[in-house]
């Protein structure tokens, strides 16, 4: 871990615990570039527990798993949002966190939130509950980079580049490198986030949302076959499509 970024973790640890608070990072980044990861990286650091078990891929799952968790505690909700517009996003994170806020305070948690886009939160958790923004990225298609904005230069990060979705209007606090290294069981991992996947798709309804639903099955499908660790006939199996169809999709052609 970036020796830096890990003496900044140590600080915020040390203030969770000795000064009864809790602490909510926000981390952003476009689909493969690694955010989830990072994220991951993070909070095994701050909690040793951590697992994928508490990489929640739903609201349900988080709300489900956040009262029984320890004081100091990590938990993670993993993109739980994406694929929803931005009203949305704003709206559903919005009423989720603050109303488990009591909880998360009471018991001075670790939340990491992971999603595409930091302007879609709302400003009250954007500015006001999340504590630091952490974005990934990669330089010339390697992925690995990340940028960090702390809590009063995030302010001004969503005030001043919410219009255009511009993440260079305001410097970050510091930038850094992390690996690719998935502290938790990522084939386990990897098995929640499909059946999350699959169970949307099975209980939403309305051409809408199915668009939305087939967006985020084709994300996952190219991912998986990106990452390598998945042949496409394995794929398709996977999602229950035939060969040629998740051919389509990996070629962009659907």
């Amino acid at each position: 871990m970036d020796g830096m970024y890990r003496e900044q973790l140590d600080i915020m640890k040390k203030t969770v615990i000795g000064q009864d608070r809790d602490a909510f990072p926000v981390y952003v980044g476009g689909v493969g570039e690694g955010k989830s990861t990072k994220m991951a990286q993070d909070l095994k650091y701050l909690d040793p527990t951590f697992d994928h078990t508490r990489m929640c891929q739903t609201e349900k799952q988080f709300q489900e798993k956040l009262p029984y968790l320890k004081r100091y505690s990590a938990i993670a909700l993993d993109e739980a949002f994406d694929g929803l517009s931005s009203s949305q996003v704003a709206s559903r994170a919005y009423n989720l966190l603050v109303g488990l806020l009591q909880v998360v305070r009471q018991k001075n948690l670790f939340i990491g939130l992971a999603l595409p886009n930091f302007f879609d939160l709302s400003k009250t958790v954007a500015i006001f509950r999340a504590k630091w923004l952490v974005q990934v990225y990669s330089v010339k298609g390697q992925r690995g980079y990340f940028k960090v904005w702390g809590r009063d230069r995030k302010r001004q990060l969503y005030i001043r580049g919410k219009q255009m979705i511009n993440y260079h209007c305001v410097k970050p606090n510091l930038r850094g490198r992390f690996t690719k290294f998935m502290p938790v069981d990522e084939e386990a991992y990897r098995e929640m986030k499909l059946e999350a996947l699959k169970d949307r798709m099975e209980s939403q309804e309305g051409v809408g949302y199915k668009n939305i639903v087939h967006e985020q099955r084709n994300k996952a499908i190219k991912q998986l076959f990106k990452d390598g660790n998945h042949t496409r006939r394995q794929i398709s199996e996977m999602f229950g499509m035939s060969y040629d169809g998740v051919l389509k999709i990996i070629r962009g052609e659907r």
